[in-house]
């Protein structure tokens, strides 16, 4: 899981959310390239397939993201709050529909990118998929079957209301590889790469080995604590 990826030249507020907490999961180019070379040795030597997934329509989707993956044979998924659509700093309509057409997944990041979904009403989160979906299904002339939470608040209604409009795949935040279903939709769980993962640790999250995945699963849950205890 990643958000912008920042070329040379350029702060973070130059593309996707500029908040503190969405700040520390944006990377120079520099590294995001050294990681996805690394991710091409690692699949062409052991033929796992490894997904390159980008949350909040950040314009480095098309800007910086797309050409570093294609120059790895790699294909994103772009997840977009349609509601940012066009505005400084996030991908137009044009530039989604370029992203679909070169091979890569937009699937929806909600309408409004809601600060916790999860306490919303089902009706709320399930009109916040569906005007989303809408707005991507016609901007790709194809039905969108993927999604992903804003800000990690998951929980079984938000992946409910994801099932009642239609998406087959809800992706969250927790780093885990173990898939369920909640109704027909798959949830799917990701490893957040940060500003501060060193190259040994992204190797070993790829190898399995070390502390790495633990550690991140740590933070994670430590979070999630926080966020139950400010309900």
């Amino acid at each position: 899981m990643y958000h912008d990826i920042i070329p040379p030249g350029k702060d973070k507020s130059w593309s996707g959310l500029n908040l503190k907490g969405a700040n520390a999961y944006k990377i120079s180019s520099e590294v995001f390239e050294n990681q996805v070379a690394y991710a091409a040795e690692f699949r062409d030597k052991t033929g796992r397939e490894i997904i390159f997934s980008f949350d909040d329509g950040g314009i480095s989707g098309i800007k910086t993201i797309a050409p570093i993956l294609e120059r790895y044979q790699f294909k994103g998924i772009f997840f977009i709050p349609t509601a940012f659509i066009g505005l400084e700093g996030f991908l137009s309509g044009t530039d989604i529909k370029v992203l679909h057409e070169n091979g890569h997944i937009i699937g929806s990041h909600s309408h409004t990118h809601p600060t916790k979904m999860n306490r919303m009403s089902y009706e709320d989160i399930a009109k916040e998929w569906q005007i989303s979906r809408s707005i991507l299904n016609e901007i790709t002339s194809s039905l969108i079957d993927y999604a992903s939470v804003p800000g990690g608040w998951y929980s079984r209604k938000v992946a409910e209301a994801c099932n009642g409009v239609g998406i087959k795949c809800l992706f969250s935040s927790e780093p885990t590889q173990k898939n369920y279903y909640v109704k027909r939709c798959l949830v799917s769980g990701r490893l957040a790469i940060r500003d501060d993962i060193t190259p040994r640790q992204f190797e070993n999250l790829l190898n399995e080995r070390g502390l790495t995945r633990e550690w991140l699963w740590l933070k994670w849950a430590l979070g999630r604590i926080l966020k139950l205890a400010i309900r």
